[in-house]
């Protein structure tokens, strides 16, 4: 759940999620959600290991990570996550706290390894129709992205942004924008999809990317609910 800095160690926080699926808009709501339903998490003593215990094997086979999604604020990525969601056969990861820890208290060297540990652990097929993963990341993980990709150089990358123009004036917002988008081209990815609003235009890239599989029959409403 959680990675956090004592004076001599790191520790994990971990969470009991039993059989619930990651569908909240945001991993910190699927936190609340299972802190909610189930005793374990009610606990007095919360359960804590030393990071170490990252690198050992998952106790359930994990899902394929495909895709990973950066993104600036109000333009459509969460929506993307949430549409991600609704089929079965993929695990949402959305804004995962442990993952920002990972990258944040950890040396360089060590980034990739655990980053890498703590994706096959919350990518564990605990239901069992799991197949592939998506990652939607902070937007500051943009400047991580190096780290990520060493883990997963094959790896699709999605980088939304939302069109300047819808800003007016707003100056500062085209200018991140701009911004935005030459950081993206510095990544070198092999697999990189540029995505801009309408939110539609998304799912059609991801489609075709084969990112997901199947189609949704009950998207349109879905679409209506989440967007509004």
């Amino acid at each position: 759940m959680r990675l956090s800095a004592t004076a001599q160690t790191l520790q994990l926080s971990w969470l009991f999620t039993q059989q619930h699926r990651f569908t909240e808009p945001f991993f910190d709501d699927s936190i609340a959600v299972c802190k909610r339903l189930f005793a374990e998490n009610k606990a007095t003593n919360k359960p804590l290991t030393g990071i170490e215990v990252l690198l050992q094997p998952t106790p359930m086979p994990a899902a394929k990570t495909s895709v990973i999604v950066h993104h600036v604020s109000r333009c459509g990525s969460t929506l993307i996550a949430q549409l991600m969601a609704l089929n079965e056969q993929m695990i949402v990861l959305s804004e995962v706290p442990v993952l920002d820890d990972v990258l944040q208290l950890l040396p360089e060297q060590e980034k990739p390894v655990y980053f890498n540990a703590a994706l096959q652990w919350l990518s564990q097929c605990r239901i069992g129709t799991e197949q592939q993963v998506l990652v939607k990341a902070d937007a500051w993980q943009l400047f991580q992205h190096e780290h990520i990709k060493r883990v997963a150089p094959l790896l699709h990358t999605c980088c939304c942004t939302a069109i300047p123009t819808k800003y007016g004036n707003r100056i500062k917002k085209a200018a991140a924008c701009t911004w935005y988008r030459a950081c993206c081209q510095q990544m070198h990815c092999q697999h990189l999809h540029m995505i801009y609003r309408p939110a539609i235009w998304m799912v059609t890239v991801l489609m075709y990317s084969n990112i997901i599989s199947g189609p949704c029959t009950n998207w349109p409403q879905r679409i209506r609910n989440i967007y509004c």
